[in-house]
């Protein structure tokens, strides 16, 4: 089946004759309900990214979401286990800034113009130019982030976050925390060199350089900032979908959880949120991690509402 077609019929142009020529073509056959499942979710999977936001207001062409979305980066989604690789075949210099949402329960992982690649993890929302300025290479992160920049001299990478900081590279491994909404933001450093630049108390801006082995955690409320010491890997283990948690409290790890598996927690006010616990997850079900929470921290748990599908959240109680 042609894809032009079967994305006019997701956007909702396809004449009547060519719906009816798709219908056809996905009764005849199981293996041809699956595909259309599948292009579906590819399909789906441009809207996670989202359509262009453009920050010119000439040149608006009308082109199909899957030409344009084409044009901008190469992204994979990860949904549940399903990945999704689309491929970049062009630039365009009228596009702008792209924003990206990942949803909770998705990962999703793209090639930058300048060849840099990032891991977003859920929840997280990220702008970027299609085509960086030639003194400065920066991209706006409200979330959490794993890059692998591209090295070049000339022209510096600048992660931009929430509570008055940023993060300027040359070119380099590192890992970025910094939701909206969470005071803290947290930068470990695996490779290379970074600067971190921040906001102190007294409103003047400082720079922290971190070397490799170095996380550091800026609270913005304070306007403090502090290096510790890390080995391994273990801050980007979620973009290999691992969790781990390293004496978090039962609060903050049914946050990551309820992100990861796009879940709501309810919890019961008899229920101590405030031990702290640690753990290493991979290839693990949320109802397997919960069982794990029910032995080493004494808590029971039960579904309040079950997913139907994979895009319905679902509800726990935690008690």
């Amino acid at each position: 089946m042609d894809k032009e077609l079967l994305y006019r019929f997701f956007e909702g142009h396809a004449s009547t004759e060519e719906m009816k020529v798709v219908k056809e073509w996905a009764e005849s056959s199981d293996e041809n309900r699956a595909a259309l499942r599948r292009e579906r979710k590819l399909f789906d999977a441009m809207l996670v990214v989202g359509y262009p936001e453009r920050t010119s207001i000439h040149d608006r062409k009308k082109h199909s979401i899957f030409r344009e979305f084409m044009k901008i980066a190469a992204i994979v989604v990860v949904t549940f286990g399903v990945t999704v690789l689309l491929f970049s075949i062009g630039k365009n210099k009228d596009i702008g800034m792209q924003a990206i949402t990942v949803p909770a329960g998705q990962r999703v992982n793209l090639a930058l113009p300048d060849g840099s690649k990032i891991w977003l993890n859920a929840g997280t929302t990220m702008k970027y130019p299609v085509s960086f300025m030639t003194d400065k290479r920066e991209v706006i992160l409200d979330g959490e982030a794993y890059f692998e920049v591209a090295k070049n001299e000339k022209v510096p990478f600048i992660v931009s976050t929430p509570g008055h900081s940023s993060i300027r590279v040359l070119g380099t491994r590192f890992n970025v925390k910094a939701y909206k909404g969470n005071e803290e933001v947290t930068t470990t450093l695996f490779e290379g060199r970074v600067e971190f630049e921040y906001r102190n108390r007294d409103n003047e801006n400082k720079n922290i350089c971190l070397i490799p082995g170095q996380k550091l955690i800026y609270n913005s409320t304070e306007g403090g900032a502090k290096l510790y010491a890390v080995s391994g890997e273990d801050e980007s283990s979620w973009k290999d979908g691992k969790i781990e948690f390293l004496h978090h409290s039962l609060r903050d790890a049914l946050d990551i959880l309820s992100l990861r598996f796009n879940v709501d927690f309810v919890i019961n006010p008899n229920v101590s949120t405030d031990d702290s616990f640690s753990g290493k997850f991979v290839n693990k079900n949320l109802e397997q991690i919960l069982d794990y929470f029910k032995v080493s921290c004494g808590i029971n748990w039960k579904y309040l509402k079950k997913a139907t599908d994979e895009d319905d959240k679902q509800i726990i109680e935690i008690y």
